[in-house]
């Protein structure tokens, strides 16, 4: 493959990745949602396409999925019907909420526990199901 071609294919790839984790926070996606919407967009590679490209898009899409957790998911559960978060900064904060650290890490209280959208925490990322 001409080195135009795989730089084409390199900027492609790139923008499908972009794509991929800006759909993903509008449409509040699950983690394995996201994960078919980038492996498409790998699959999209050319055949021919040099591996450079392919480590091109791995690199490019590491720090997309750091700045989503950093920025758009928080890490929490439900107790009952209520969310609470593990984020101080936040008012879901489950010590505002009057619950004791100890509770909240060992009582079996805490359903659901796992990674869900800040703007809207009905809505999982990834949830552990291990209750």
């Amino acid at each position: 493959m001409r080195i135009e071609r795989a730089l084409d294919e390199r900027r492609r790839l790139a923008e499908r990745i972009r794509a991929a984790y800006h759909t993903a926070s509008l449409c509040k996606s699950t983690s394995e949602e996201l994960n078919d919407m980038v492996l498409k967009a790998f699959a999209g590679l050319a055949k021919g396409a040099p591996e450079w490209v392919r480590s091109y898009g791995e690199g490019y899409g590491k720090p997309l999925n750091d700045l989503m957790y950093h920025n758009e998911l928080v890490f929490g559960g439900y107790v009952g019907d209520v969310f609470m978060s593990t984020h101080s900064n936040r008012p879901d904060y489950y010590q505002k909420l009057g619950v004791e650290p100890s509770a909240y890490a060992d009582n079996g209280a805490v359903q659901r526990r796992g990674h869900y959208w800040a703007s809207d925490t009905s809505k999982p990322f990834f949830v552990l199901n291990i209750n």
